[in-house]
């Protein structure tokens, strides 16, 4: 079983495995095409936005869900929820857009 993150440790950790690869679900693929987002917009959500919720346990797939949220580069809020592989790979498992619930521009991140 892995072990849970808190918020700040799964941001490390996601800027971390961001260049070992991002395996989008074919759930997270349908959703994406619905919402008419790229995989450049999710990359940018992904480097920038803020994880500010808990893990959730995902006792049918037996991992741990992280939920990432910010603005992308056209200015649409999006939410992203992820998984951890045991390769240190990002597993895309759904996004969707939200109302804004800052209304003000997400922070840049530096990646390590």
């Amino acid at each position: 079983m892995q072990e849970e993150l808190s918020p700040a440790e799964a941001e490390t950790e996601l800027q971390l495995c961001l260049d070992n690869g991002l395996i989008p679900t074919s759930h997270f693929r349908k959703e994406l095409k619905k919402e008419q987002r790229t995989m450049g917009s999710i990359r940018y959500v992904l480097i920038n936005g803020s994880i500010t919720k808990k893990a959730v346990w995902d006792t049918k797939r037996e991992n741990w869900k992280y939920r990432i949220e910010g603005l992308e580069p056209d200015g649409k809020w999006l939410v992203i929820i992820f998984c951890f592989s045991e390769e240190n790979e990002v597993i895309l498992i759904t996004v969707y857009s939200e109302k804004n619930p800052n209304k003000q521009v997400t922070r840049k991140r530096k990646r390590p």
